[in-house]
């Protein structure tokens, strides 16, 4: 039986695809994308179905979930398995690799639905190829399904899907019960110092990066912090490079006495499959990967998440943390109510993931936290305060926990600024009254701005006089003015405008009365300037 949003997506595709014929399926890791995906084909499609995919796993997956769902016939165009063109089976699955050389042993009115697993890769040109080929065909209609519809490289799905069919993210997931809520701790590492690395394609650059989490002093503090923090934990541990993952293991298991292992792209087939099953049983603790367990893998007994390479990228960031957050099998299981779901996994033996990131000197770059993906955009300040509440905290903390802190620990920085900056403007305040004399003051003095006697002087644009006279700049003042000397003017206006002192009119009447107002504050100039009113306009006796 169908999830109430799987449902909504079948039924919406249904009304969408033959007015808009492409389409995109947005839904978090861990909410059964691909039986979404198979029931959308027993809706849509009356002829065949070709299911498109990049690696070799998600190929499996796609079969498996349509033998076991619908009973199809299902057959593989992918490395050297080829279906009989003469005698189709009702699905079939291919590599886009494999298809892009290929498509022409198929004819366009072969399929009738064309499905893009991981659908954020489809703007390529060997996706673009194969899709273009197949949608000839007048009555053929396309989807891709992903979580990660935000591309590191910015490119917009838009130009292959005309319509969203749905937009479901990971704090949706978690707010109804589909997912377990995250708790994250940044880790400092002293010498992981990312602040000279360069972007490239919208990520830290690999060469560079490599260059220092394959340190030997990254590598040993990061492995000696992992036995404390993933006590009993069952952990995926990310890295950006083989060596870095090889380098890992053997200091965890020969220095730490840790169950670690290796997976890349080279384990593949039963090697793969006995890691992951040592995984799940307990015998190995921590899996560590290299771009591997970032798509098409289903691990709801992991727990903890470790990013031992930090990212700009939100949809790298969103895939990885993804794996986590999966419930344990049954948890919620005909449960209809997301306020009972949330209790059963809080009850359960997974009652959240934790994220651990472990992170450097960041200098300009803004990396990812978990905040992003499930606390919305942050400001800059927030954000500053964020990972250093992150970083400080004792245990980790769920996302919202740690916003909630980091907006507090903002809020109490601006107010300190406030105070410092009130604290020095009254300072300054009382010294320009403490030594005001009767002897009239000139703004002109303290600017530098020398007015010209010159009588043959041009008159200043009407932009500029206006401007001016607006700013209470009287004429006789602004009419010994070159261009020049306005323009400085002018800009020592705004400046002030901008920090909050006191206008031109405001400083040359204070300056009367001995006051220096080059520094005062426009509401303290007003409140001087009100004093002197209640004194009959003379200079107050208090002064």
């Amino acid at each position: 039986m169908l999830r109430d949003y799987q449902q909504k997506v079948v039924d919406d595709c249904m009304a969408l695809l033959p007015l808009h014929k492409t389409g995109l399926i947005v839904l978090p890791t861990g909410t059964g994308k691909t039986v979404t995906g198979v029931h959308v084909a027993q809706a849509v499609s009356k002829k065949r179905v070709l299911w498109l995919v990049h690696m070799d796993l998600l190929a499996s997956q796609a079969a498996k979930a349509f033998e076991e769902w619908l009973g199809w016939e299902v057959g593989y165009e992918m490395n050297v398995l080829q279906v009989n063109q003469f005698n189709l089976p009702r699905v079939v699955v291919s590599t886009v690799q494999t298809m892009s050389n290929r498509m022409h042993r198929f004819s366009p009115d072969d399929f009738d639905l064309i499905v893009c697993d991981e659908g954020h890769h489809s703007v390529s040109a060997t996706w673009t190829t194969c899709i273009d080929y197949f949608m000839q065909n007048p009555e053929c209609v396309t989807i891709g399904m992903t979580a990660t519809p935000d591309r590191g490289d910015r490119r917009a799905l838009g130009k292959v899907f005309n319509v969203v069919i749905c937009n479901y993210d990971v704090r949706w997931g978690v707010d109804n019960g589909w997912l377990v809520p995250v708790k994250e701790k940044h880790v400092h590492i002293e010498d992981l110092d990312i602040s000279s690395v360069r972007t490239t394609a919208g990520d830290l650059n690999k060469k560079q990066m490599n260059q220092i989490i394959e340190s030997h002093s990254v590598m040993y503090e990061t492995a000696c912090k992992l036995p404390e923090l993933c006590a009993n934990s069952s952990a995926i541990i990310y890295c950006r490079s083989v060596v870095q993952a090889n380098m890992l293991c053997t200091v965890m298991k020969h220095a730490f006495n840790m169950t670690a292992e290796v997976i890349t792209g080279k384990i593949t087939g039963r090697d793969r499959t006995d890691i992951l099953k040592r995984s799940r049983s307990g015998e190995t603790q921590f899996l560590i990967n290299v771009g591997v367990l970032i798509e098409g893998v289903d691990a709801p007994w992991v727990d903890t998440i470790v990013l031992t390479c930090p990212t700009k990228v939100r949809a790298r960031f969103t895939q990885m943390v993804g794996r986590g957050l999966r419930p344990q099998p049954g948890v919620i299981d005909g449960i209809t109510e997301p306020a009972l779901r949330r209790k059963a996994i809080a009850e359960s033996n997974k009652p959240y993931a934790t994220i651990l990131s472990f992170v450097g000197e960041a200098g300009r770059h803004k990396l990812v936290y978990a905040g992003d993906v499930l606390g919305g955009d942050m400001s800059d300040p927030i954000r500053r305060q964020y990972k250093k509440a992150a970083a400080e905290a004792e245990e980790p903390m769920s996302p919202e926990e740690l916003r909630q802190l980091a907006e507090e620990m903002s809020a109490a920085e601006e107010r300190r600024r406030i105070r410092e900056a009130n604290e020095q403007a009254a300072i300054e305040l009382t010294t320009a009254v403490a030594t005001c004399t009767v002897k009239e003051y000139d703004p002109f003095d303290v600017w530098e701005i020398k007015k010209d006697s010159n009588e043959d002087r041009k008159p200043l644009p009407k932009l500029m006089s206006n401007l001016l006279k607006k700013q209470g700049v009287p004429q006789e003042v602004y009419s010994t003015l070159s261009q020049g000397q306005a323009g400085m003017l002018i800009g020592n206006l705004m400046q002030r405008h901008r920090k909050g002192l006191c206008t031109y009119k405001q400083m040359q009447l204070l300056g009367k009365y001995g006051v220096n107002g080059n520094k005062v504050r426009k509401k303290d100039a007003s409140d001087l300037i009100d004093q002197i009113k209640a004194a009959g306009w003379k200079r107050p006796d208090n002064w």
